[in-house]
């Protein structure tokens, strides 16, 4: 069995648990980290630490809710940014960023991986022989989560080859490096007058990124802030393609999958349709 394929089986088994949870329920702040933390016996010494535990599927079930809870806090962004586009560019743009941060975030979970930043640890979760074994390592020194989860992502059989995914290192052109020029930089420019935006004017933009036809994925380029419209490309395609895939792994009308693809707060606004890229189309 490839990576992969033992991937979505996991994903499957997981989601099977949680089915018999209720279907808008979720779980209390920090049950993944608290879970994973009394799990793991008390670290002495310095160096590389490695374990390795069985865990139970309940605890399996909380990288999922995890991810799904991440990938509202994606969505929630990306919402926020798209409103404050005229307002405030650098608020839009940091927003945008988060937005896609989070939903990489929550595709990283989805494959297993969870940083426990108190203990200095990262996690990984697998089924194996029917039994789910979450292994722990040491963090290298340059695991940082910004860095970190991308490159789980970006790593893995199933995303590897999709350019809308990429290592986020900090370079002129790269998602890092265009937010930390709205953080850090000095003399960005005026701040527009505050005024409240309309929900259609936010609904207009967000047509509009859904609608761009690109050819490559704009990653946004750190001396061309604020570069928006790529922003709010990538969070867009992000946001859809953490939906599409597990749509395509369990399936829209899955019992607990399918109460949580379509939160309410956000169906007036975002109908998670795009525009593919344009050289990864297979021709007819």
């Amino acid at each position: 069995m490839s990576s992969q394929e033992a991937h979505k089986t996991r994903l499957i088994a997981t989601f099977k648990h949680l089915e018999r949870t209720g279907a808008g329920s979720f779980p209390a702040p920090l049950s993944l980290s608290s879970a994973l933390e009394k799990i793991i016996p008390v670290q002495k010494g310095r160096g590389n630490q490695s374990y390795s535990f069985n865990v139970p599927p309940a605890t399996a079930g909380l990288f999922c809710t995890a991810a799904i809870e991440m990938w509202f806090k994606s969505l929630n962004s990306f919402l926020v940014s798209a409103s404050l586009v005229e307002i405030s560019p650098v608020w839009s743009s940091v927003a945008g960023y988060y937005s896609s941060h989070y939903s990489v975030r929550a595709l990283a979970h989805l494959l297993g991986y969870f940083h426990l930043h108190n203990r200095r640890l990262v996690a990984r979760l697998e089924l194996n022989s029917g039994k789910y074994i979450c292994s722990f390592e040491t963090k290298g020194g340059n695991d940082r989560e910004h860095s970190a989860y991308w490159r789980f992502v970006k790593n893995s059989a199933a995303f590897a080859a999709n350019p809308l995914f990429t290592l986020n290192i900090s370079s002129e052109i790269s998602d890092v490096s265009h937010r930390d020029r709205a953080n850090y930089a000095d003399h960005l420019g005026s701040t527009p007058q505050i005024r409240v935006l309309s929900i259609d004017v936010i609904r207009t933009r967000i047509e509009k990124i859904s609608q761009i036809e690109i050819t490559e994925p704009p990653i946004p380029h750190r001396d061309k802030f604020p570069d928006l419209d790529a922003v709010h490309i990538l969070a867009y395609h992000r946001i859809a393609i953490f939906r599409e895939y597990l749509d395509e792994v369990l399936g829209p009308s899955h019992r607990y999958w399918g109460v949580q693809r379509d939160p309410p707060w956000a169906r007036a606004l975002v109908d998670y349709q795009r525009t593919p890229i344009a050289h990864l189309v297979a021709p007819n």
